[in-house]
């Protein structure tokens, strides 16, 4: 009889066993959704901290940028200044009254009568 009540008391454990493995089960479940939660949050947070290092990278070539088009843009103004002052000079020079002025300080003389010369037949003649 005693080797019964030994068998009873296994079994007894056998059903407490199977009640915490199925306790287990249920913990593991559970920690296996917490697991899966986890992971989701630290890729989550790794991909915020790429997406504020591509965010500061960026901020930092639009200040970069903004600086170099300043730059040319101020560039450009002395160039389209130096541009209008050229083609001013350009025009004062080309202009009929100081082409006039310039050629009276060489001693040039300005003709009023134009006289033009007839040829005769040949351009050279043979004596």
């Amino acid at each position: 009889m005693k080797l019964i009540g030994r068998q009873k008391k296994n079994s007894n454990i056998g059903i407490s066993f199977s009640k915490i493995t199925g306790k287990t089960k249920e913990v593991a479940e559970r920690s296996r959704g917490f697991f899966l939660y986890s992971k989701v949050i630290s890729i989550l947070l790794i991909l915020s901290f790429g997406l504020l290092l591509t965010r500061i990278y960026f901020s930092n070539q639009l200040a970069v940028s903004g600086g170099f088009v300043s730059v040319n843009s101020q560039r450009i103004e002395k160039l389209n200044k130096e541009n209008y002052q050229l083609e001013n000079k350009l025009s004062e020079l080309s202009s009929l009254s100081y082409i006039n002025s310039q050629a009276e300080k060489m001693g040039m003389v300005k003709i009023s009568k134009v006289e033009i010369l007839k040829t005769v037949s040949g351009v050279a003649l043979k004596p």
